[in-house]
């Protein structure tokens, strides 16, 4: 992983006649010492062509923890995360009550997966039973331990994307910004899978938003 600064013309000017890799310059809005971006806010991973995160410039989570903190302070949040302020700070693990129609076994299952990192949890069911709760208390604790994360339903999903078709000009560069957006979250959960139509555009979205590496 380097820093972004290495990259940047000051920091390819700073470099010594021996070649050494520059210190990180400080003018980003992480913490000076922060040891993944040096300050930045921001890093870049050195990582084999046709890996997820190739090519990618990315928050820092040390910076992304700092400025979660800041939204949770002045009460707001990005609406896309699809949870309020107050849902971030107080939605947890211990809010899924036992022996409740399985929604502990799936809050397990679901947690489990959250902990390991990686994997596709699919919580199916009827009204009632806890699987938006779990889905909500997932997506609010990636959010508190700096991580990428949101909860919608899939038709918000959907409705997001296709509205890059309003833009008037570069539709298809707007199209691909939200569609990576939505991918690049490193916790995703979707609610209310059944509830869309079944057009050819809407299956190729959601088959681009579900065929993500789990690891």
């Amino acid at each position: 992983m380097n820093h972004i600064s290495d990259l940047t013309p000051e920091g390819i000017q700073n470099a010594d006649k021996d070649g050494d890799i520059p210190q990180p310059i400080r003018h980003g809005d992480c913490a000076p010492d922060c040891p993944e971006c040096g300050g930045i806010g921001y890093v870049r991973y050195e990582v084999s062509v046709g890996h997820p995160k190739f090519g990618k410039v990315e928050r820092c989570c040390y910076a992304q923890s700092r400025s979660i903190a800041a939204y949770l302070r002045s009460g707001t949040i990005d609406p896309r995360i699809g949870l309020t302020a107050d849902e971030v700070r107080n939605l947890n693990w211990n809010l899924v009550r036992k022996g409740v129609n399985q929604a502990d076994q799936a809050c397990v299952t679901t947690r489990k997966a959250f902990e390991e990192g990686h994997g596709l949890v699919f919580l199916y069911g009827g009204f009632g039973q806890g699987k938006s709760l779990i889905l909500k208390i997932a997506v609010a604790t990636a959010v508190r331990a700096g991580k990428r994360a949101a909860y919608a339903n899939l038709a918000g999903v959907l409705d997001d994307i296709r509205s890059a078709y309003d833009e008037r000009e570069n539709k298809m560069t707007e199209l691909v910004r939200r569609m990576e957006w939505w991918t690049s979250q490193d916790v995703l959960a979707i609610d209310e899978l059944d509830k869309v139509g079944q057009t050819d555009w809407a299956k190729e979205r959601i088959f681009q938003l579900m065929d993500l590496p789990c690891s």
